[in-house]
């Protein structure tokens, strides 16, 4: 079910410049992709991420790393984009709307659903080593604005003695104590709300929580005693919102925007279970359906591939990497007293795609086969606005002549298209798998036998589709008593 409006004609997104003027969108900007999504259905394959979705200044290095470890490009791209969309956090937002102050801010949550084979934590950890060179920096930095406070406070101690002597007590309400420094941090590993707050308190425009396996992560909000903590991941996805913790032993915190983003690896076998009790409605909290950059990857073939790096490719990965964590004002953001949050809009040519996308997406959420997929449309929007976002700031990053028009393009609008497309028919798959159907059928066969137990037999198939949970039809009800209805099934159903 791919939106009919992903096919950029021929060489557009080649052909534009930085500083050029935009042609107004027409109808033959977005062509149908019928045909080519027909044949994909046909041999029963995903599309694919591919590296024209990505911003030039980052989807050389994402491959390159790929294709040298022998992994699936969509790791790389979902590792890349996850942690980029984090680095920005709530620095800056996009405004889906020309007039309206909806805000959205891109930490988004990303999850790699594949077997171990798919060597999913060796693209992270060489896409990693961006921010980590940043780490090691600013912890030097933090080393060394610890030391200068060391001794600010021996000599505010001083001062404080002497005026107390003194009992000048104007002076010890004027004398300011010296702040004690903050250690910069972009990521952790630590899952515990109690951490994530101190972290936060610290790193007010956001954090990003990896996982190298996320069925653990998931599990430990399902444990007795961390009823509250689901919520407070569910509050950090919006990425706006204030937010306070409350624990006996530590007391109140207060986080005046709590920006979360999750980026994880799970796989098929352990991820099952939590999209069937998602389609069955007994996890309706929509958590599940906030990892919006979600791929199921099957391992590529391997060539044992053995090549050098391309230290261009990676440099340039990693000046995008650098502008953004240094970067607090983008220039061309805009600012208003609606949201103390800078922005970004659409250009005018821009908006007509995201306008058209955004109604299409929004009926064919009405028209979901099950609520936990409608769910899963209903939040891409946020998705959408957040990649165009993302790709724009990776352009600012590498536009040195400083010539860039700010408003989000045409050409970004149109990635964000094709890419939030791509990543919706992973999500239709992974809402639809065979498994899940299965264990809706075998949950349905047993509703239908516990209620046969309670009731008087025979009865009628019409009063069994009426009172059974779920409202199974005839098919259903034979199918949950076939293993005695060659022998019994006329004592237990009437056939009326």
């Amino acid at each position: 079910m791919l939106y009919d409006a992903v096919k950029v004609f021929e060489g557009e997104a080649n052909t534009e410049k930085v500083n050029a003027t935009e042609s107004k969108t027409n109808n033959s900007d977005i062509v149908s992709n019928n045909e080519a999504n027909s044949n994909t259905k046909e041999v029963n394959e995903l599309p694919h991420i591919t590296p024209e979705m990505l911003p030039d200044s980052i989807s050389g290095w994402v491959q390159d790393v790929c294709e040298r470890i022998e992994s699936p490009f969509e790791i790389g791209a979902v590792t890349a984009l996850t942690l980029i969309g984090n680095l920005i956090g709530n620095k800056v937002g996009v405004r889906p709307k020309q007039q309206d102050s909806w805000t959205e801010v891109p930490n988004l949550w990303g999850m790699i659903i594949g077997r171990p084979s798919i060597k999913k934590t060796p693209v992270y950890n060489e896409l990693y080593k961006a921010v980590s060179r940043l780490e090691i920096e600013a912890d030097k930095e933090f080393e060394k604005a610890l030391k200068d406070y060391e001794i600010e406070m021996e000599v505010y101690k001083e001062k404080i003695k002497e005026l107390k002597k003194d009992g000048d007590l104007e002076g010890l309400k004027s004398i300011p104590e010296p702040t004690k420094p903050s250690k910069k941090r972009f990521t952790t590993s630590d899952g515990t709300v109690e951490a994530i707050c101190d972290i936060v308190k610290q790193n007010p425009n956001g954090l990003l929580i990896t996982r190298d396996e996320l069925s653990g992560f998931l599990k430990m909000m399902d444990k007795a005693g961390r009823e509250g903590d689901k919520s407070f991941y569910l509050e950090g996805w919006s990425g706006t919102s204030s937010f306070s913790v409350d624990r006996i032993m530590r007391g109140s915190t207060y986080i005046p925007r709590l920006t979360l983003g999750i980026l994880g690896n799970i796989q098929p076998s352990m991820i099952k279970q939590y999209v069937y009790e998602a389609v069955q409605g007994h996890r309706a909290d929509g958590f599940l359906q906030r990892f919006q950059l979600t791929v199921l990857v099957e391992a590529i073939e391997q060539k044992n591939i053995d090549r050098s790096p391309n230290k261009e490719l990676r440099d340039r990965f990693y000046k995008v990497i650098e502008y953004i964590a240094k970067t607090d004002y983008f220039k061309g953001s805009i600012k208003d007293d609606f949201e103390n949050i800078p922005f970004y809009r659409f250009k005018d040519d821009a908006q007509v795609v995201y306008n058209e996308w955004f109604l299409s997406n929004a009926k064919e959420a009405q028209n979901a086969f099950n609520e936990a997929f409608e769910g899963h449309l209903s939040k891409l929007p946020k998705l959408f606005a957040s990649l165009a976002l993302i790709f724009h700031i990776c352009d600012l990053a590498v536009d040195t002549e400083g010539r860039y028009n700010f408003g989000i393009s045409k050409i970004n609008a149109l990635k964000a298209l094709k890419l939030v497309e791509v990543l919706k028919a992973h999500a239709e798959r992974l809402y639809s798998t065979y498994e899940v159907e299965e264990m809706l059928k075998d949950a349905m066969a047993d509703n239908i036998l516990e209620f046969l137990s309670t009731q008087t037999l025979p009865i009628s198939f019409r009063e069994v589709s009426r009172k059974a949970k779920g409202k199974p039809n005839k098919e259903a009800i034979i199918k949950a008593i076939k293993g005695i209805y060659r022998y019994a099934g006329s004592k237990i159903v009437s056939k009326i």
